[in-house]
């Protein structure tokens, strides 16, 4: 037959509940410590890779050649005065 220890995790005594609930306290507030460095880093992490793929698709629209460079047309023009134009509101076909 297995034998069985017995253990109450609450304390029976003013100060052991006293001191049990300064541990608590404690247990907590170092938690919450940590958590707030773990975001934290966390954070500073996630802006890191962040600003690094924006860094990258900064350099790989930089080296794409644009399709409207490749399709320039150049022609010669004039520039005609509205005094030089005739009047096409009289004209009706």
């Amino acid at each position: 037959m297995p034998y069985q220890v017995a253990f109450d995790p609450l304390p029976k005594t003013v100060f052991g509940r006293v001191l049990a609930g300064l541990a608590a306290v404690a247990i907590i507030i170092i938690a919450v410590f940590f958590l707030t460095i773990a975001l934290a880093v966390a954070g500073v992490v996630l802006a890191v890779a962040a600003v690094r793929v924006m860094w990258l698709l900064h350099k790989a629209r930089k080296q794409k050649p644009r399709a409207a460079d490749d399709e320039i047309i150049e022609v010669e023009y004039t520039v005609v005065d509205e005094t030089e134009l005739p009047d096409q509101r009289s004209r009706k076909p």
